[in-house]
C-alpha cells in the first residue's frame, strides 16, 4: 500500500511543474501575489525574458513527461522506475535553480518547495531504500 502512495505523491509532485509552463505561456492567470518574473539569475542575458519562458516551458514539460514515467513504473512496482525518478529529481532541481530569478524575495513562490520535496524525496529513496518495490 505505502508504494502506491508514494507513486501517487511522485505524480503529484511531478504534476506541480506544470504550472511554470502555463504561467510563463499565459495560459493561467498569476494568481494575486504572485511575482512570475520570467527572468533567470544564470542566463537572462543570454536569452532574454521570452527565451527563458520558452525554455522554461520545454524544460518543465520534461520534467513532468519524466515524473509520469517514474510514476506509472512506481505504481507497477517496477526496478527501472528509480532511475527515471532520480533523473526527474534532479532535472527538476537543476531546471528550479536555473530559472530562479536571484532575488531572495518570494522563494516559496519561485520554486524553493518544490527543491525542498526533490531532497526530501531523493534522500528517503537514498539513505531508507524506499519504496521497497
Amino acid at each position: 500500500m505505502s508504494y502506491w502512495l508514494f507513486a501517487i505523491f511522485v505524480l503529484l509532485h511531478g504534476l506541480v511543474f506544470l504550472i511554470y509552463p502555463a504561467m510563463a505561456q499565459g495560459w493561467m492567470p498569476l494568481p494575486e501575489g504572485t511575482d512570475f518574473t520570467g527572468r533567470s539569475w544564470l542566463l537572462g542575458n543570454v536569452l532574454g525574458e521570452q527565451g527563458i519562458r520558452t525554455l522554461g516551458t520545454y524544460l518543465f514539460a520534461t520534467v513532468v513527461l519524466i515524473f509520469l514515467i517514474a510514476f506509472v513504473g512506481q505504481a507497477f512496482r517496477q526496478d527501472w522506475s528509480t532511475g527515471w525518478l532520480y533523473g526527474a529529481l534532479i532535472l527538476s532541481s537543476l531546471g528550479l535553480l536555473v530559472m530562479w530569478d536571484g532575488h531572495l524575495a518570494r522563494l516559496p513562490d519561485q520554486g524553493l518547495i518544490g527543491l525542498l520535496i526533490n531532497i526530501g524525496l531523493a534522500v528517503l529513496m537514498l539513505y531508507f531504500g524506499f519504496p521497497k518495490i
